[in-house]
């Protein structure tokens, strides 16, 4: 199974320190791929940072982006 999540989507947060992506992985899943593509305009700067949160229960969407970077 096949999940896309877009640019300002509701699984999406945007700060002005960067962007973080809430996904849902499927129950009995055994294999998982993310794959992040990143477009600009402007220069980033040098770096590009990312951070990865892993829930072990059932986790609501709010609480899945309760985070800051």
């Amino acid at each position: 199974m096949v999940t896309n999540y877009t640019l300002d989507g509701t699984n999406m947060k945007r700060t002005s320190y960067g962007i973080g992506q809430s996904m849902n992985l499927y129950d009995d899943g055994t294999d998982f791929h993310l794959y992040m593509n990143f477009q600009s305009d402007s220069n980033l700067g040098e770096y590009l940072y990312a951070t990865y949160q892993h829930a072990t229960t059932n986790v609501s969407l709010a609480t899945s982006k309760s985070y800051s970077f």
